[in-house]
């Protein structure tokens, strides 16, 4: 039994091999390798930073409190302290550097 099955497993690979239309073959010598190499970049010396000053608008925001009469059911008044955020818009100097 063990000697059928080996004969069928080399029949069926001999004929696999023998019957590729394609073959694999590596050339014989690979073509020289040229390396070349590109020019050498020059960068120019940066500039100098020169320090300048800039105006800049700003938002300052401002909580604000603002006292709200309300009236009640039976009209008695009530006073209420309402929040409020008041933004003025200033000019904020700032130092940049060109």
């Amino acid at each position: 039994m063990k000697k059928i099955f080996l004969s069928l497993f080399i029949l069926v690979g001999l004929t696999n091999v023998s019957l590729a239309n394609q073959w694999v073959v590596a050339p014989p010598t690979s073509p020289p390798v040229i390396v070349v190499e590109p020019p050498a970049v020059v960068v120019p010396a940066p500039k100098p930073l020169v320090k300048t000053i800039e105006w800049v608008l700003t938002p300052q925001v401002n909580n604000v409190v603002v006292p709200e009469i309300r009236r009640g059911i039976f009209g008695r008044q009530y006073i209420v302290n309402k929040y409020e955020l008041i933004t003025i818009w200033v000019w904020t100097p700032v130092e940049v550097w060109k």
